[in-house]
């Protein structure tokens, strides 16, 4: 991030979270899987989720892949940690342990 922060790439958008290419619907259905929905996703109108979601609601809905290439091309930066789908397991994990408090 500080490398980005220290660049000349004022207005630029960047993904630095992994080397996955990564599709919102697999993100989604990994979640899903991880709090224990067998990976099922319930889509909605667009206007229905912007509802509760916001403007975000259309960029979830749209048909397209996440990854970092531009971050490594431009920044030569390169992610330690494997990607969302790997790790959402150990994370969910750790999000309900904190839970419990």
């Amino acid at each position: 991030y500080l490398r980005a922060g220290e660049s000349t790439l004022a207005g630029e958008v960047l993904n630095a979270t992994s080397r996955t290419r990564l599709r919102v619907q697999d993100g989604a259905r990994a979640a899903s899987r991880a709090v224990g929905r067998d990976g099922q996703i319930q889509l909605v109108p667009v206007a229905n989720a912007a509802a509760q979601f916001g403007p975000m609601a259309e960029c979830l809905a749209l048909d397209q892949t996440i990854d970092a290439s531009k971050a490594e091309r431009l920044l030569g930066w390169r992610a330690r940690h494997p990607g969302f789908v790997e790790e959402i397991d150990a994370l969910a994990a750790a999000w309900r342990a904190h839970a419990k408090g």
